[in-house]
């Protein structure tokens, strides 16, 4: 979808275009999943038997197994299992979390000529305050780590498939510009979905949407005013194929959409690859040098001299070294420049998202994305954006139904 605003209003009134009809549900067909309606105090268990339930009902639809009536519980299904992961994040691991509160900044003058990233970002002179451009964010700037966001299963699943259809490491090769190492080393939420591995779909969407939680809980927004901008699984190869790492950027610098960023380590540092520390690069003051230790980092001064555009002298460095599950939470403005260290052996992955915000969303109007939904319209979307797309505009077209597809109200 290349306009936004016509595509979010597109989503708001949930009008399907596909040529190809999705197949027909029953309405009348019960959700005969005991565990969504009788199970008040869930176990992870509970949980996981729920999710593979969903798993288990698409592929049946895929593959042509009975007549699709089963397919109609699936919404349910999703939903309960999301809230029952906002409920385990909100009680045990977000309590477990570090944090520090940031000053939101912004360039004091319009950027024109800086490159988006590099050295040159931490010249600009900046003042209080943030950017969201035509986004609806809080007056709230912080960085949050937290452990175990995700279980080692999980990521090892999720690694395990992203592997099944990205190119292997071996057949990389250092492509001549940064865009062209992106763009060879990542799967996204898109191209997920093109490969028809509902497993792998289901298992990514579950991750974004934990992430999509926490990040308006954590800072005080309206579930129904965030949507992901952008979602992928990255593979950095050292010796090609990004493994050089990043310079050192700030992810509304690089697009103005980005609101609040999120990053989801799958792997730990030494269990398959070596480096690769996620760096938080910071003007040395008072007030940065007495905020409170974040996890595990290591917090250090840049060296005089700046290697691959990654630091600069006198610089303060907060080293985040990966941790398999750990997930690292950020406000995207310029008080939260970072970088990637150079992974200098094997490879790492990770999972980055990257999260829009729009008060119109979650207000009374014709972009208000609280509405009920009926699940045959849910159902509908689910089969033509997610699980089979076809088309280029089906294509990501199921990030601007987000909240629809998977928190929205259900129908009676």
């Amino acid at each position: 979808v290349t306009n936004m605003h016509l595509a979010f209003a597109f989503a708001a009134n949930f009008v399907l275009r596909r040529a190809a009809p999705a197949p027909t549900l029953s309405r009348a067909v019960p959700v005969s999943f005991d565990i969504v309606s009788q199970v008040l105090a869930p176990t992870s268990q509970d949980v996981e038997e729920a999710f593979e339930e969903a798993v288990s009902r698409c592929e049946q639809l895929i593959h042509g197994d009975g007549d699709g009536s089963d397919f109609i519980a699936v919404p349910e299904l999703l939903r309960w299992v999301f809230d029952a992961d906002f409920e385990q994040y909100s009680r045990q691991t977000r309590p477990a979390a570090s944090s520090q509160n940031m000053t939101c900044l912004r360039p004091a003058e319009p950027v024109t000529t800086v490159p988006i990233r590099g050295n040159g970002l931490m010249d600009v002179v900046t003042r209080p305050g943030r950017v969201c451009a035509e986004g609806g964010c809080s007056g709230i700037c912080s960085r949050v780590v937290v452990p175990s966001f995700a279980t080692d299963d999980e990521c090892e699943e999720l690694l395990r498939c992203a592997s099944a259809v990205m190119a292997s490491p071996i057949e990389y090769e250092q492509p001549e510009n940064e865009e062209g190492c992106m763009a060879e080393t990542e799967l996204n939420l898109p191209e997920c979905a093109a490969e028809g591995q509902i497993r792998m779909m289901l298992l990514f969407v579950r991750l974004v949407e934990r992430l999509r939680r926490a990040v308006a809980h954590e800072y005080g927004l309206p579930l129904a005013s965030v949507a992901p901008h952008t979602a992928f699984v990255s593979r950095w190869v050292s010796g090609g194929g990004c493994g050089s790492g990043t310079p050192v950027h700030g992810d509304e610098a690089a697009c103005d959409e980005f609101h609040y960023s999120t990053i989801l380590q799958l792997q730990t540092q030494g269990e398959g690859f070596e480096g690769g520390d996620f760096v938080f690069s910071d003007q040395v003051t008072a007030t940065s040098v007495c905020r409170t230790h974040l996890a595990d980092a290591k917090v250090e001064l840049g060296a005089a001299a700046s290697v691959d555009e990654k630091s600069a002298a006198g610089r303060l460095l907060t080293r985040l070294p990966p941790r398999r599950g750990r997930a690292i939470i950020f406000t995207s403005g310029w008080e939260n420049l970072h970088y990637v260290d150079e992974i200098t052996s094997g490879v790492r992955h990770a999972m980055p998202a990257f999260f829009v915000t729009r008060s119109s969303w979650a207000k009374t109007g014709c972009d208000d994305m609280r509405g009920e939904v009926t699940r045959q319209d849910v159902c509908s979307a689910l089969w033509q954006y997610v699980l089979t797309p076809e088309y280029a505009e089906d294509l990501g077209q199921f990030t601007m139904l987000w909240h629809s597809l998977f928190a929205a109200q259900l129908d009676a």
